[in-house]
């Protein structure tokens, strides 16, 4: 928007200049008044270009310069969001009802879901990871391997310890980051084709290991 304003501001002035330029030239200045006449008009076309800067693009480079902090601030709170509700998920589940726990794996999908959307924010604060796309992939399948193994515990969760929660909880998570790797190293060897199909195979076996437990 400002470069467009800038851009606009420019062509109008240099049209101005331009024109009193062409007059000057096809009309040569006879005498001193007239020489004036002309040096007034560029000294017009130069304030009026100088008042669009300071009335117009400079307001809007503080204003887009406020939201882009606004943003970076935003922007960070939630990656830090969806970041952490992973890290804590065998400690925070392990205590919670297990309805309460179900709720709490949606509130970790919405976090991770928002943080995507500031997409080059959330580049550059993987930038220790190396890959937006395969970190997001690995925060999803580890909340899916989960939200999987809790389902079929129904009826077992009340009944099981929190250390026994825990330990399943982080089975879990173990799984997909094996998957991955420690940087999404293995996964990137994947064909994208078959990413899919290769974690969904991890989260059942997992599921059906838990089972016979």
């Amino acid at each position: 928007m400002i470069k467009m304003i800038l851009w606009i501001t420019i062509l109008v002035a240099g049209l101005a200049a331009a024109i009193v330029m062409y007059v000057w030239v096809t009309h040569p200045a006879t005498d001193i008044a007239q020489q004036r006449l002309y040096l007034d008009a560029y000294k017009t076309i130069g304030i009026g270009f100088l008042v669009a800067l300071l009335g117009t693009i400079i307001p809007n480079l503080i204003l887009e310069s406020r939201d882009n902090f606004a943003r970076a601030k935003e922007s960070r709170i939630a990656y830090s969001h969806a970041k952490t509700s992973v890290i804590y998920l065998p400690g925070t589940l392990a205590v919670l009802e297990y309805g309460e726990a179900m709720a709490m794996l949606q509130e970790s999908h919405r976090k991770l879901h928002l943080a995507e959307t500031y997409g080059k924010e959330l580049s550059d604060y993987l930038k220790w990871y190396g890959d937006k796309a395969v970190w997001t992939d690995q925060t999803y399948w580890e909340l899916t391997a989960v939200r999987v193994l809790l389902q079929s515990q129904a009826d077992r969760w009340k009944s099981q310890s929190t250390g026994e929660r825990t330990m399943m909880v982080d089975r879990a998570l173990t799984a997909i980051r094996d998957l991955f790797g420690h940087k999404g190293e293995h996964w990137k060897m994947i064909p994208e084709e078959d990413r899919d199909t290769q974690a969904s195979q991890v989260v059942a076996s997992l599921r059906s290991d838990v089972a016979r437990t």
